[in-house]
Formats: C-alpha cells, structure tokens, sequence
C-alpha cells in the first residue's frame, strides 16, 4: 500500500497539505522525448485537485476569496517550495502552482494543483532578465586606452567573479566589424594591412572589441542568483596533469567548454561608449588688449576666464561688433585620442572629434589658414570641454578676438581690433573605464543563453547534490543509469507497438549565419555553413525517408567563418600562408552587423607573423596576438587527457575543411554529443513500446530515467513515465535498444550515484499543462 504526502515547505515550515480519498497524483517524468529531441524535459505531475478543507484553505489563503488583500492573500503568480512524499519519506522537492479554486453551489469545494521538478526554479529565476544585467560582470573593467587594448590583444587578463578568479579570461581576439584586413609585406600603402611597415596603416586598435570566457557568464548567473548553483561535471575549469614521454601538461578536463568564449558585440561598428567629459577652468592672466572689459572682471564685453570660468560674450546695441576664439590644444602624448568642445550657455556649441596628439580645432580667426574666420559667435556664455579615454595634462592656448566700429568723427568710422590671450590646463586623472555589461548583448536572455549552451552540447540537468543542478551531456546521462528488472510487474494483458520515427530528418545549425564569409561559403558550396543534415542522400546509400517532416535544432548563437590571410593574397606559394586568421562582422554588403552572440575559441599565435597596430600617430607591432577559430586547436590532432594525438574539437555540427589547415576536423558537435543519439532514432528496428506496470513503492524510488528497463530479457531505454503516486500504476514508453547500443559495452558497466532521485529536467520551448500532452520549456516553461 503506498501513500502519498504534498508539503508546503515555504519559510523553513512544513505544511501538509489535505487529499481527497479517491484521487491520486500522477506524475509525469521524461528525459528527452524522441518525437521531440530538442528538449529536455522537466517532470512535472498532471493537474490534480484536492479539498477545499480547514486546513487547506489556511494553506492557500481563502484564494477563492478576492476581498483577502494585504500579506493575507495567496500570490497565483508564484509556485511555492514543494515535497512529495512516498509513505513519509521523502520522493521528491520541487514547485507547486495552484491553477484555480473549484466553487459548488458558491461554496469552496477544491483547489488544483500542479507539482513541478526542482530545476522549474531556473526559468521561474531568470524570467526575462538578460546578460547585460548580471551586475557581478558590472565589477570587470576595461581600461578603453590603446596601451591597454593592445596589451589585452597581446595576452589575457585574469577576472573575478565574487571570490571565484577566472584564469586569462579577459582578451582582444582579431575580430573587426569596420574595415577588411589584409598582409602585405611589399606594399605599405595600403590601409589596415598588418604588415608591420610602421607607418600607421595597421589595424586600428578601436576596431576590435572584447571577448569573455563563457565560464564568468556561467559563474556570474551563480552569483547574481543564490538559488541557481551548477554543478562541475561538465561547467568546470577543473584541469589535471598527464605525462607523454618525458613532458607534463597542465590540460583542462573539458576544454570543449572551457577554452570557449564570447565576443562582446553589442552595437554595429567601434565602441561607441560615453567618454568621461570635463571643463576646463583653470586659466591664466589675460594679455593683450585691454578694451572694454577684455580682461577685466568688471561687467562688459568678456569677462576674463581665470575669474569667473567662462567667456560671456555681449555686443550691447551694436550689432557690428564681432567676437572669435581661437584655441591650440597641446596633448600628452602624439597617440592620445580626444574631443574638444566648445559649449554655449551651457549646451553644445561646436565638436570636434578624435583629434589626435597636438591640434588646432578651433581656428575662427583664421591665423593659420588663408580665407576668412567663416561666422562670428553670437552673444553667450562660452566654456571648453575635453572628452578623453586617457590619462595626463592638456595644455591650451586661447585667443579671444574682438572687431568693433571706431568712432571718429571727423574721419568718420573706421574698424577696430582688439585680441587677448590666454593659456588654459587640465589634468585627467584616470583612464576611461567601461565595465563589459555595458558589451554584452543586451538582446539576449540569460535563459536563450543557456538554452543555447544546451543545444550546443546536447546536455541535460538533472538533481545535484545540495540542491546543485546537475548538467551533463545527455550520453554520459544515459552511461550512468543502471539496469532494472520489472518484468513481474508488467501488465502482459494489453501493449502497443509504435514506430519510433516521427520525422525524416534533423537538421543541425546555428540561427546566426549573416556574416559575410559564412554567406558566401552558402552561395558557393550549396549549404549554410556548419550546418549537419541527418540523414543526408548518402548516409545509408538511398534517397531521404518520406515520412514525417524535417526537425530542426537551432543554436541561437552567431557562427562565423574565419579567413587565413596570405601574404599579398597570393595563394600560389604555399610560403605565403600567415599565422594570422581573423573575424569579419559585416554583411554581403560590408556593413557592419551585430548579429547573435558570437561564441569561438581564441587561439593565441606567439613568435610567428608579427602584426602592427595602430595606436593614434604611433603604432605597436605585436609579436603574440589571439586569433578567433571554430576548433579548440588549430591542428587536427591535440593534447588532451585521453590522448596525446586526441581528435581537435570544434563547435561545427558538420565536418567541414578547417579555415587555417583547410583539412577536415571530423570531431563536431554533432559527432561528440548527437551522433549515438540520432542514430538510434532513426535506426530501422527503433521501436516505441507502450506498456502498463504496477510498480510497489520501492520500484518508483529506484527507477531513474537513465536506466535500462529490463522486461523478459530484453533491454529498453525510457522515454516516459507516467506514475499514479497512490496506486503505483505506471504507463510507459519504452524504446527498444539496438544493436549499436547493446554493442556500446560502457552504456551497461557504467554505474554511477545510483542513490539519486529521479531526474528533474528542463526543456527548451514552453510550458503547456493538460490532461494529455506536457511540456516544459527552458526560455518559458519555467518563467512566471
């Protein structure tokens, strides 16, 4: 006999709450449904009611009453801390939502409920909140001088999220959205050519952006978020040490992920951040003339700068009279990059932007140039600004000119010249600052973000320890359950056998495929970049299956395709080939695009092709600088912890030929986490068996849905379980192990942590409760 028990486990109290007699809860648990595999599923129980009782209504506050207000009344916006229990001992924590309070004859008869898996809590958390506003990331700044820049371009920084120091995860990949690059050693007229000629014609150091290592965002959603901790099976930059003959190498355990990063693409073009502005005031004694108040701080016609800050220009009645300012800026440094304003009663009068080193924006009076002063200035209040993302002292000179009609009355009018100078200085203490929320993509939804990790990687969540969410690839999921023999209690009297291919054929790509590289190779090759199509015409030898419809699996990610420069783009002589591969974020057109969060593996090229930089009127040559690339190395073959010649990972679903090597590097994403899966699915002798069981309460606690059911000798895999919680009668959905499963000999030795409950998933498309068909979805299943 089992009996079952809901608490309400709100503030650290546990309320029980009442059951009818006659009705049990049914709980629903799937992993990864196969007529829908872009998800992971969240077990959830279907709607089930219970009375409207004394102590149930104390529970639920009376909701059927709207006249409650105040802390009195019961939130239906929120689910509630939640604990099944099997004969008092607990199965299951999670979520309850009340869905409705049931009236008879206008009395309260029953509330429904529905019961929701822990990992419900990580979409109900991050809701519609986006990576821009995780503040832990506010705390990482980015000194926006060009030394700085070109130091981040050079070597990694090391960050900190709360007490977690993230190594080298900080840099400056060569990744443009302006201008296309190019290498050429014989020609040094050209522009952007990186070709260290030193002669400024490099690349330009406010062409680049930054980019994070993916393992802050994931540490800053940990920090933001006391509720949501992931566990380190596969989110870690956990390493290990391993010799090959007479070296040892420090090596990530999963540097698939770990070695990842994100460009920090906000907005089209260079960084557009606000620069700090401030005012100049602090002046030196007027020289010059000294006509109508020119230099006196009396009330008149200019009032002198060291007194009273700013120019106040007036002509009284006579409208001849003409005033221009002249101002020669002395800057610390020839490669220091500023503005110079100059404002009007206190608003914007005239800008002057990116002047570099010494300059003389301001030339009304003509003294350099031929011509005329062009217009005079109107009456006002003048003061000068500086816009600067460096540090040091400017030096200015001003000159105030003022034309006047010279009354003499026996000679008659004749004009007047008067001119004052002046110097003006001022110091900027420190560099601009920005922090990189103000990069991150602000479009983007914490929970897009992860559900896009999770597509990528084929991974699934299940209970943790200490309330941690699990997540691991869904094969080493499958590789950790255990085998189950349920034979004698399954109901031999009815079954259904059931084809277990819903559809022709997956499509594996990323949403992200603008730039103007991967467009082309779509035009010239026939296929999006990257992209896998299983099975494709010559996978078995014959044509497409005709039944079902194509399903697609889309990563909400950008996926660039990088270019190898070759000196003087000659492609003749194999010696041309450069150490260089960078980005180029523009369309068909070469504009500059935004485009989905752009994720890739920075690849740092030390003592090989040096490139120069250019940093205002000087440039740097760099010898070490990060190249961005789709694999994790830029060799076939890489040093890993299971091999010293290990396959190279990259983050391409389909094999294609790499952009530095121009070889194929075969281990995709679809290769290391979809392949075992996606073969099965569509293997011919896949069959879904539905079967009905009842299971004694033991059997409930111990089957997990990585487990291999076994019933009359044969092996099947779960794909769903319906359980009635008080009677023990199960329905499932059973999916036949083939024989490329049943050869896969680690699948059935692999036994790990068999004392966890049941699995709690998240899925990755919405939330829907009836009586039939449910789903969760991770971007709005488990969102309020």
């Amino acid at each position: 006999m089992i009996s079952a028990q809901l608490y309400i486990t709100e503030a650290s109290s546990y309320e029980q709450v009442e059951f009818f007699d006659f009705e049990g809860i049914e709980l629903v648990q799937a992993k990864q449904d196969i007529r829908d595999i872009s998800k992971v599923f969240t077990e959830f129980s279907k709607t089930f009611t219970v009375p409207a009782s004394k102590k149930n209504n104390q529970i639920f506050k009376h909701f059927y009453n709207a006249n409650i207000a105040g802390e009195g009344y019961f939130d239906i916006r929120k689910r509630v801390n939640a604990q099944l229990h099997l004969n008092y001992n607990l199965f299951k924590k999670g979520r309850i939502q009340l869905m409705s309070a049931n009236m008879k004859g206008n009395k309260p008869y029953s509330y429904s409920l529905t019961f929701f898996g822990d990992t419900v809590k990580l979409a109900e958390t991050l809701g519609d909140k986006t990576l821009d506003t995780l503040s832990p990331l506010e705390n990482i700044k980015i000194a926006y001088t060009s030394s700085n820049v070109v130091n981040l371009m050079n070597d990694a920084a090391d960050v900190t999220i709360g007490s977690t120091t993230i190594d080298d995860g900080l840099l400056f990949p060569l990744i443009t959205s302006t201008e296309k690059l190019v290498y050429d050693s014989v020609d040094n007229t050209k522009d952007y050519n990186l070709y260290p000629h030193g002669n400024q014609k490099g690349l330009d150091y406010r062409d680049v952006k930054p980019a994070l290592r993916i393992h802050t965002i994931i540490k800053a959603i940990e920090e933001e978020y006391s509720n949501i901790s992931f566990s380190e099976d596969f989110f870690t930059l956990g390493t290990e040490t391993k010799q090959y003959g007479f070296n040892t190498y420090t090596l990530f355990k999963n540097p698939a992920y770990a070695e990842l990063f994100m460009w920090l693409n906000r907005e089209k073009g260079q960084i557009t951040a606000d620069l700090p502005q401030t005012q100049i005031t602090s002046f030196s004694t007027p020289s010059g003339s000294n006509h109508s108040g020119m230099k006196e701080s009396t009330p008149g016609y200019i009032p002198a700068p060291n007194s009273t800050k700013y120019q106040e220009i007036q002509d009284g009645a006579n409208d001849d009279v003409q005033f221009y300012i002249d101002a020669r800026i002395t800057a610390p440094s020839a490669s220091v990059i500023y503005n110079f304003i100059l404002k009007k009663d206190g608003q914007e009068y005239i800008r002057y932007d990116d002047l570099e080193g010494d300059s003389h924006p301001l030339n009304m009076m003509a003294y350099d140039s031929p011509g005329g002063p062009g217009g005079d200035l109107p009456n006002g209040r003048y003061t000068y600004h500086i816009e600067t993302a460096s540090s040091g002292t400017f030096n200015f000179g001003f000159k105030l000119k003022k034309n006047i009609p010279a009354d003499v009355s026996l000679f008659g009018f004749f004009g007047a010249t008067r001119v004052v100078s002046y110097t003006g200085t001022i110091t900027v203490d420190s560099s601009f600052e920005f922090s990189t929320t103000t990069l991150m993509p602000n479009k983007t939804k914490i929970i897009d973000f992860l559900a896009g990790l999770f597509k990528m990687f084929n991974l699934t969540v299940t209970e943790g320890d200490s309330g941690q969410m699990k997540v691991i690839p869904l094969d080493t999921f499958y590789r950790q359950g255990s085998k189950r023999e349920i034979t004698r209690y399954i109901d031999t009297t009815e079954s259904t056998v059931e084809s277990a291919l819903p559809f022709s054929e997956v499509e594996f790509k990323y949403e992200g495929l603008e730039t103007i590289i991967a467009d082309q190779h779509e035009q010239i090759a026939g296929k999006s970049w990257a992209t896998e199509l299983w099975p494709d015409s010559t996978t078995d030898g014959s044509n497409l299956l005709n039944i079902g419809k194509k399903y697609e699996i889309e990563v909400p990610f950008e996926h660039q395709k990088y270019e190898r420069l070759w000196n003087r783009d000659d492609h003749t002589n194999i010696a041309n080939k450069t150490s260089i591969q960078w980005g180029y974020s523009v369309d068909n057109n070469q504009n500059s695009i935004v485009g989905k969060p752009l994720l890739f593996y920075p690849i740092r090229q030390s003592g090989l092709n040096s490139i120069e930089v250019v940093t205002g009127a000087t440039s740097s040559t760099l010898t070490s600088y990060y190249v961005p690339s789709n694999s994790v190395a830029l060799t076939p073959t890489y040093i890993s912890l299971q091999s010293d010649t290990d396959p190279t990972p990259n983050i391409n679903f389909f094999a294609e030929l790499n952009e530095y090597t121009g070889l194929t590097f075969p281990q995709t994403l679809f290769e290391s986490y979809y392949k075992n899966y996606i073969i099965n699915v569509f293997d011919p002798r896949r069959r879904l068996y539905k079967m009905n069981a009842v299971l004694p309460e033991q059997k409930i606690r111990e089957i997990a849905l990585n487990d291999t059911i076994v019933i009359f000798g044969t092996e099947y895999t779960i794909n769903k379980m319906t359980t009635d919680l008080l009677s023990g009668k199960t329905s499932f959905e059973l999916l036949n192990k083939t024989q490329f499963e049943l050869l896969d000999k680690t699948k059935e030795e692999l036994f790990i942590d068999n004392k966890k409950d049941l699995s709690y998933n998240v899925s990755f498309d919405g939330l829907t409760v009836d009586d039939t068909v449910i789903t969760a979805d991770l971007s709005q299943s488990i969102t309020e």
